[in-house]
C-alpha cells in the first residue's frame, strides 16, 4: 500500500542538516526564504481556472521542489499528488488544490517552530 501524504512528517530537519552539513546560519536562511516562497506560491494558487492549469501545474511543481529540499515531507507528497492530477486533462479542474495544500503548509510551519523552540541546534 502506498504511503499517503499525511503519514509523512510535517518537517524533517534531517534533509537540511545533511545538505548544509550542520551550517546553522545557512539552514535558517534557507528556511526563512523557503517559507516566504511557499507562502507566495500558495497565494498565487488561491485562484485557479481551467485556463490557468499550466501555470498552476508549474507552481505546484515549484512547491514540490521547495518542500522536498527543506524536509516538508507531507507538503512534498501532496504536491506530487496534485501535480499528477493537473497533468491529467480528463480530471476535473475546479482549483489548483490550494485548499488541500494549506493544511500541510501550516503543519510544516508549526513543525519548524516546534523544532526551533526545542533548542535543538540547526
Amino acid at each position: 500500500m502506498a504511503e499517503d501524504s499525511t503519514s509523512r512528517e510535517a518537517f524533517n530537519p534531517a534533509r537540511l542538516l545533511d545538505i548544509f552539513d550542520g551550517d546553522t546560519p545557512a539552514i535558517r536562511q534557507v528556511i526563512d526564504e523557503t517559507i516566504t516562497l511557499m507562502r507566495d506560491i500558495l497565494a498565487k494558487l488561491a485562484v485557479g481556472t481551467e485556463a490557468a492549469r499550466p501555470q498552476c501545474r508549474a507552481l505546484v511543481h515549484e512547491l514540490k521542489g521547495l518542500s522536498g529540499n527543506v524536509g516538508a515531507d507531507q507538503l512534498h507528497a501532496l504536491s506530487q499528488e496534485i501535480e499528477a492530477r493537473l497533468r491529467d486533462p480528463s480530471r476535473d479542474f475546479s482549483s489548483c488544490g490550494c485548499a488541500e495544500l494549506d493544511e500541510p503548509y501550516s503543519r510544516f510551519l508549526a513543525g519548524v517552530e516546534r523544532y526551533l523552540a526545542s533548542g535543538v541546534s540547526l
